[in-house]
């Protein structure tokens, strides 16, 4: 799983939409299925690139109901969103 030493690429942009769109709402499983309808596999599990952006603070985990706990974006993920649909 590669770092998040700058912005990230569109993939995870899309990932960062599902989350958001699921409001704090969708645990992995979730964001999985949502996510995957659209978006080829990109050579790591769901939850391995939430937990990356997590660490790069895009996303938080909000509980740990639902298979993988939900997730929420933060303040930064939300901003990224907003930046990257100005462009």
């Amino acid at each position: 799983m590669r770092g998040f030493d700058s912005w990230p690429d569109p993939l995870d942009i899309a990932l960062l939409r599902v989350v958001g769109q699921g409001e704090g709402q969708y645990d992995a499983r979730r964001i999985d299925l949502n996510y995957s309808a659209h978006h080829p596999p990109k050579g790591s599990t769901i939850l391995e690139r939430l937990k990356g952006l997590e660490r790069a603070g895009f996303v938080e985990r909000l509980t740990a109901e639902g298979v993988g706990g939900r997730w929420g974006l933060t303040a930064a993920g939300a901003a990224c969103l907003e930046h990257s649909t100005a462009e």
